[in-house]
């Protein structure tokens, strides 16, 4: 009966701790929302330059991508595979995650000579859908809406009590752990399938010396914030094309160093950033020569015709031309000529200590530099395999691409199955259901700060039978 109470009150004490962080989180939305911005864009499109990026070898590089280890601490391979077993799947969900969300951890020996299991990029950059893994495409699953750090406070003492304080399994886990209770209360979401990303580097990074990479648990090296600006995850295999990284072009130079924010979570210091940002160079050679997956469906060939003749005189500035002639333009819109919600490209003028911290770390420094120049507006991606990189805008709040091209079918609350067969082929994007208003985390509430649908009206121009013929031509992609 005291163990029932104990509980009850960490469960009441955890779930009040919560609603305190989705006030806050809420709040510094808003205020972001309403900051003036100090800096304006003065052009409608901005040019971006091109930098050498290393050479590398793809083979070795999609074997450090799926088993490498770059994310150097993990929970100890037999109990993460006590967990992922399928009859132990409540264990899972009661842990704080979702029995639809994609988990792929790299298993590896790690220095304490113990195998462990650390989550690696395919966790955020891979999705299945009708069974089929697709490498390279944006894991539209992400279950971020949860604050897990009691949960892995007690996995870690879990480990302790099961392989004892002085182990290799309790050493090789603890610095996962430490980073994931730092992380996790910072990078919650409104909104199922939203990604965090970029948040969980800017947090981690708040607590490590720029130039030695050493972490201090009770240092902020710059001031952040509550807010999480939602990410739709963009698909790897546009990398090849693009002069800058990120939805506002921020990350520039080395790609091989940028790739590597995710490391973060447990370097130790600057020699084994050396040592992984090597292999990364191989893991950019197997990124860029991804090839987005064919549209598995019949189309029909005149309406494509139509379709292109249509996109190259509406979409083609922005966007490039396509097939054995063609070609990318890689230019960023301004944010008042696009249109879309600006609080990501707005963020990094307003809380401008990440970009500081990067810009004077080892990121900068030596062999194959990296830095962060934001511009005050986004990329107009690439569209190779954009009818399956569904949901869309930089911060997923469109549904499908019949509704990028016609703002009036936007949804202003909107919910999908997140079953995985749930794709529609024709109008290229999740199936999803209307809501009349915002009622829990599965509900995509699109009058929140940052998870606007609003912007890039330039279909609306079209008639529906052009717009018929654009969707087909972007099948072909």
């Amino acid at each position: 009966m005291k163990s029932f109470k104990v509980l009850l009150l960490l469960g009441a004490m955890c779930f009040l701790y919560a609603c305190m962080l989705h006030k806050t989180n809420r709040k510094q939305l808003h205020d972001l929302a309403n900051t003036p911005m100090p800096v304006r864009a003065d052009d409608e499109y901005i040019s971006l330059p091109r930098y050498d990026q290393p050479p590398g070898d793809p083979v070795k590089g999609f074997e450090y991508l799926k088993s490498g280890e770059y994310i150097s601490s993990g929970i100890p391979a037999g109990l993460y595979k006590w967990i992922m077993r399928d009859d132990k799947r409540p264990v899972y969900q009661l842990m704080g995650y979702s029995q639809n969300m994609l988990i792929d951890f790299n298993v590896y020996t790690g220095e304490h000579g113990k195998k462990l299991a650390a989550p690696g990029c395919l966790q955020c950059h891979s999705t299945i859908i009708n069974d089929s893994t697709i490498i390279g495409l944006g894991n539209s699953f992400g279950y971020y809406t949860t604050n897990t750090s009691l949960n892995l406070r007690v996995a870690e003492a879990a480990v302790k009590a099961i392989y004892g304080k002085n182990s290799g399994n309790y050493k090789g886990s603890r610095h996962i752990l430490q980073a994931g209770k730092a992380v996790s209360p910072l990078i919650v979401t409104e909104a199922w399938g939203v990604n965090p990303a970029e948040r969980i580097a800017e947090v981690i990074a708040v607590h490590r010396d720029p130039r030695t990479l050493s972490w201090n648990g009770d240092t902020s090296y710059f001031p952040t914030q509550q807010a999480v600006i939602p990410t739709d995850v963009p698909a790897w295999w546009l990398l090849k094309k693009k002069n800058a990284m990120y939805y506002n072009a921020n990350g520039r130079g080395s790609f091989a160093k940028q790739i590597m924010a995710a490391t973060l979570l447990t370097l130790n210091d600057t020699v084994s950033a050396n040592r992984i940002h090597e292999k990364m160079k191989d893991v950019l050679a197997y990124l860029r020569q991804l090839q987005p997956p064919p549209y598995p469906k019949a189309v029909n060939n005149k309406l494509v015709l139509e379709g292109k003749a249509l996109f190259n005189d509406n979409c083609a500035r922005c966007h490039g031309t396509y097939g054995k002639a063609g070609s990318y333009p890689n230019i960023v819109v301004s944010q008042p000529t696009v249109g879309t919600d600006s609080l990501m490209a707005k963020q990094y003028f307003v809380q401008d200590g990440y970009t500081k911290w990067y810009n004077n770390s080892w990121f900068s420094s030596g062999d194959g530099p990296a830095w962060f120049q934001p511009e005050y507006g986004y990329i107009a991606p690439p569209l190779d395999g954009v009818w399956i990189t569904a949901p869309y805008f930089h911060n997923g709040a469109v549904p499908t691409i019949e509704a990028v091209l016609n703002s009036k079918l936007r949804p202003e609350y909107w919910t999908r199955n997140f079953n995985r067969t749930d794709y529609d082929y024709e109008k290229l994007g999740w199936k999803y259901q209307v809501r009349k208003q915002s009622s829990g985390n599965r509900v995509y509430n699109t009058n929140l700060p940052g998870y606007g649908n609003y912007g890039h009206t330039f279909g609306d121009e079209l008639s529906k039978t052009e717009r018929d013929a654009v969707i087909e031509y972007l099948k072909t992609l």
